[in-house]
């Protein structure tokens, strides 16, 4: 079963909401995030001090404190990740992004082409893969920048990527 959770960020962020089975965060998503489809879920409110609370829950919680409140947080949470094989290496590669620093989607491109012995990967195709990337901020797709260093897409939309980007101070 996969539970549904309400995250109350610091008001540049708003809302964040979050879902987990009962070993694993499935998805994480801004409030009004474009594009985002919701797993199923039974509604749960829960609080972190709720003894009802699943330690999934708990720990989801404890790595967005930390975060929110400009911490490098420890390990990930434990997630499981649905999507093309495609799409998961991208994914994979977003969690190798250092905190506080940034990297372009042609370099994440260059990377995979590299790895799959392939002469070139465009960009968009990276591009389009972030785009559905189920756990936000964790997964730190707010981290990749345009090849000119200029803010580009964001699901969330470019305010709530600079949120984000202030919060590491970059």
């Amino acid at each position: 079963m996969i539970s549904r959770y309400t995250y109350s960020a610091p008001e540049a962020l708003g809302e964040l909401h979050f879902w987990c089975d009962d070993t694993h965060l499935r998805a994480l998503a801004l409030a009004g995030q474009r594009g985002f489809v919701e797993p199923r879920t039974k509604d749960l409110s829960m609080t972190l001090g709720d003894a009802t609370a699943r330690p999934i829950e708990q720990t989801v919680r404890r790595w967005l404190d930390s975060y929110v409140e400009g911490g490098i947080p420890d390990a990930l949470p434990p997630i499981r990740l649905f999507g093309s094989p495609f799409q998961l290496e991208v994914w994979s590669r977003l969690v190798d992004i250092p905190y506080g620093t940034v990297t372009t989607y042609g370099t994440i491109a260059e990377d995979i082409a590299r790895a799959r012995g392939i002469p070139r990967m465009a960009a968009q195709a990276i591009g389009g893969a972030i785009h559905h990337n189920p756990v936000t901020i964790i997964l730190p797709c707010h981290r990749i920048i345009g090849k000119d260093g200029g803010m580009v897409g964001y699901v969330g939309g470019l305010h709530l990527k600079r949120a984000l980007l202030d919060i590491e101070n970059i």
